[in-house]
């Protein structure tokens, strides 16, 4: 059993490590047409968070994964502004929709199929 403030202190660690794999994978943003690396970033996020709380449902840690490192590596607000940056290319635009939510989707599956 975690304790409430070893929970917190949990949550901001992974947190931190989340953040710090979403900004190393906006790297890959710079080197191609679509942002690739927040796409990344959003699909290995919602992957771990199906997995996570579907095995790890009862564990009292879970939303030091959940929460924490989910929630730092995950993006919906970057998506938007990335939408709305690209909305003179339709064709990016629907892509990117596209491979966001059609391979969140997938990534839900696959993480509760697992």
């Amino acid at each position: 059993m975690v304790g409430k403030l070893m929970l917190l202190v949990g949550i901001a660690v992974f947190a931190g490590l989340g953040a710090m794999g979403r900004y190393y994978l906006s790297g890959l943003n710079q080197k191609v047409n679509l942002p690739l690396g927040t796409l990344l970033a959003n699909l290995l996020a919602t992957f771990v968070l199906a997995y996570t709380s579907k095995q790890f449902s009862s564990a009292s840690y879970l939303p030091m994964l959940t929460v924490g490192l989910v929630g730092g590596l995950g993006t919906y607000s970057s998506v938007q502004v990335e939408l709305l940056n690209r909305s003179d290319h339709h064709k990016q635009v629907i892509t990117y929709f596209l491979l966001t939510y059609l391979g969140g989707l997938l990534m839900i599956f696959l993480g509760f199929s697992l």
